[in-house]
């Protein structure tokens, strides 16, 4: 017997009917057959999207945040409910729609009481008709407060949500309450002891009020030592709003010391966004990676895809990163990571540092400025990645112009003091076709470079790219500068059917 349609599909059994018991049988093989094959031709289908992705609290909050769900059905009606698990404790839940048969909205609510400071991974599990998960992530931490044009103290427990300085074991979380609308820098935030945190994130949403301004008082350092390292990094995405983010004190220090953290900078949806680190003593960080605008570093990026975040504005995916970082004026930055492909995939290279790496590109400029001293223990850098730029007549990458009578240095090895594995710029490898190349002007000729290399990329292309998409580099260097190279490649077409790097 054959299915109409679906030659592939074919069952074949006895016509053979000794016993009423074989004829039974039959009937059953015809029935199971075809409701596999059927099942195999339309399977359901579902995905669910929330916003916020993150939601942040403070460790002693008593209260409930509203998280706003859609959730799309395809390929049939079997009814599809959602749970939420990995509810640590203190934290419960309700959806005023739980039940679903065709694609709808449903609002989550959180109730949380006293959650243990850090992350906590939640999934909202779709389940019946069809199954799927979303991952929502739940931070707590000790919380700044504040008031426009007042300064506090990190010591201060009135600085703090709860009236409790934060300690080793906490996230310290910067969001937009105590955020500041002063465009000159007001220091509302002074570190006015040695101290040591798990993590430090900056979250603020608000287009004014949008700058916080730490300062870190002469002799005093900020450790930060947990997995979570340092970020700044919204709870939603598509947030339309620029944030700026001041670290300063000239005889002061922050470590960010933790080989399975990273340094990350996640502002999407191209707003301007500054880390300036300019007015700091010293900035010294141990980390896996220092992702400075690249997707690739966004917590849960592949589960938000797989669930209909794209261009939707109300799910959008995060994309379109332009950060613009100043170092302080000693930098010593070491990060750990080695790509597991060795720097050849040519969907995915992941840096030890990357400045710009977007799936979904934009042509506004990603920048960096280096301090006086600085010095770079990595297996591999990249300035300007997949669609992504950094290319104003100045420079994308360059010192600092306010140091330049201070003969500024940067020093590049491999985490060892050897070479390094790969030094790129404008490195286009990303997992399908580009409408947006990469530009990037890196010029250190205001400073000396010292750098030992095993490859060099100047503009290196990616699979699929042959939508006219371009990969540009430019690097100069002062007289005197040593780039100690194995391998130099200025122009790679590793993918044979691109014609623009």
């Amino acid at each position: 017997m054959a299915s109409a349609g679906r030659p592939d599909d074919r069952i074949s059994i006895s016509t053979s009917q000794r016993t009423l018991g074989t004829g039974r049988l039959r009937v059953f093989v015809l029935l199971f057959a075809f409701a596999s094959a059927s099942s195999a031709w339309a399977q359901q289908m579902v995905t669910v999207s929330a916003q916020p992705v993150r939601v942040t609290v403070p460790d002693s909050f008593t209260g409930s945040t509203l998280v706003t769900n859609s959730v799309t059905i395809g390929g049939g009606s079997s009814q599809v409910n959602l749970t939420v698990v990995g509810l640590p404790p203190g934290v419960g839940y309700s959806f005023d729609i739980a039940a679903f048969t065709e694609s709808g909205g449903a609002n989550l609510t959180l109730n949380t009481t006293n959650v243990a400071p850090g992350e906590h991974v939640l999934s909202i599990d779709a389940s019946g008709g069809a199954e799927n998960h979303f991952l929502l992530t739940l931070q707590s931490g000790r919380m700044w407060t504040g008031q426009t044009n007042v300064t506090g103290n990190w010591s201060a427990a009135s600085s703090w949500v709860g009236g409790v300085p934060p300690g080793a074991a906490d996230d310290v979380l910067f969001t937009q309450l105590g955020a500041q609308t002063n465009t000159a820098g007001f220091t509302n935030s002074i570190v006015d002891v040695d101290t040591t945190i798990s993590s430090l994130r900056f979250s603020q949403t608000d287009g004014t009020a949008r700058f916080h301004t730490l300062l870190i008082d002469s002799g005093r350092t900020l450790w930060i030592t947990g997995t979570n390292g340092f970020r700044m990094l919204r709870d939603a995405t598509g947030v339309a709003g620029q944030m700026n983010v001041k670290i300063g004190g000239a005889q002061g220090t922050m470590v960010v010391s933790n080989q399975n953290a990273n340094v990350a900078v996640l502002i999407d949806n191209q707003q301007a966004h500054t880390l300036d680190l300019s007015g700091l003593g010293t900035f010294v960080a141990d980390v896996d990676r220092v992702g400075l605008g690249d997707y690739r570093l966004y917590p849960n990026y592949t589960n938000l895809s797989a669930n209909g975040f794209g261009g939707n504005a109300a799910f959008l995916i995060p994309r379109r990163f332009i950060p613009a970082v100043i170092l302080a004026r000693t930098n010593v930055i070491r990060a750990v990571h080695a790509d597991p492909g060795h720097y050849m995939n040519p969907a995915f290279r992941d840096y030890s540092l990357t400045l710009g790496n977007n799936e979904i590109g934009t042509t506004a400029d990603c920048t960096l400025q280096l301090g006086i001293s600085n010095v770079f223990f990595l297996d591999s850098i990249c300035l300007i990645q997949s669609s992504a730029q950094g290319d104003p007549a100045a420079g994308g990458v360059v010192f600092n112009p306010a140091f330049a009578t201070n003969n500024p240095v940067a020093y590049f090895r491999g985490t060892n003091g050897g070479r390094m594995s790969v030094f790129a710029i404008a490195d286009a490898a990303g997992p399908g076709p580009s409408g947006t190349g990469d530009k990037a002007i890196v010029n250190l000729s205001a400073g000396y470079v010292d750098a030992l290399i095993d490859r060099l990329y100047l503009a290196r292309d990616r699979t699929n790219s042959s939508d006219g998409a371009t990969a540009e580099a430019t690097l100069t260097i002062a007289k005197g500068s040593i780039l100690d190279v194995n391998t130099a490649i200025l122009g790679f077409q590793g993918q044979g059917n691109n014609q623009n790097v």
